[in-house]
């Protein structure tokens, strides 16, 4: 079912000529009473260790402001789709006197962890569909997600009745990013100490539900609440 409408999907993509990313107002008619039965966990890679987030790591050894290295190769489909998004960033200039960043696409594995689990925000860009692997990364490296991504908190939100995606991460509109990519970047210099400080408390949360090398780890029972809040779904959905 998953496949048939990500394939449903892509057809009314590719049918717009504009590219201007619509996963389609059919998806729309329906999505809330598919997902309702649904588990699920969003793309997950857990090969980034955790590293707790907190306020002091925040303010103090997460020195470099934003990190985004999308991979150069295409995509499958010749990447048009998610090119755009991937690269806009990659095609403007910043402020020369702005914070430090690690913008660009492949480092050196040494390098690329060091940036990574330094780095205050990690930019969350959409692919050919809207889920991404660098969600999961962030979450679990203590960086607050900064999500490109229209249809991601509806598509492949990561366990979406036990967390809501917007506690814990900053929702940057896929046309607003198009149109002025670091303009909607730097508006993140303005967001309030206390904005920030909620955003840590709840970061904090969600690495304690879906990182399974917490210490405290709530991975389990959270996946199990998961599971049985579905199933009872689809027996009242079902008789």
């Amino acid at each position: 079912l998953i496949e048939q409408t990500r394939q449903q999907q892509n057809n009314i993509t590719n049918k717009n000529s504009s590219l201007s990313f619509e996963w389609g107002k059919q998806f729309d008619q329906y999505a809330h009473s598919y997902l309702d039965h649904v588990v699920s966990m969003g793309l997950q890679d857990f090969t980034v260790p955790y590293r707790p987030a907190s306020w002091e790591r925040f303010t103090n050894e997460q020195t470099i402001w934003l990190f985004f290295h999308p991979r150069q190769e295409a995509f499958s489909d010749g990447g048009k789709r998610s090119s755009l998004f991937r690269f806009a960033l990659m095609n403007n200039t910043w402020p020369a006197n702005f914070s430090p960043t690690s913008i660009g696409h492949d480092l050196p594995p040494t390098e690329w962890r060091h940036d990574f689990w330094h780095s205050k925000f990690c930019l969350v860009v959409r692919g050919d569909d809207p889920a991404s692997r660098s969600l999961s990364r962030a979450i679990h490296a203590g960086c607050i997600p900064v999500i490109v991504s229209d249809y991601l908190p509806i598509f492949s939100p990561p366990l979406r009745r036990t967390l809501n995606l917007e506690d814990f991460s900053i929702i940057i509109q896929e046309d607003d990013f198009l149109q002025h990519p670091v303009g909607s970047i730097l508006d993140l210099q303005v967001l309030e100490e206390s904005l920030l400080k909620e955003k840590i408390r709840q970061l904090q949360i969600a690495q304690q539900i879906l990182c399974p090398d917490h210490p405290e780890s709530l991975f389990v029972p959270a996946i199990l609440k998961e599971v049985y809040e579905a199933s009872r779904q689809m027996k009242k959905k079902h008789g």
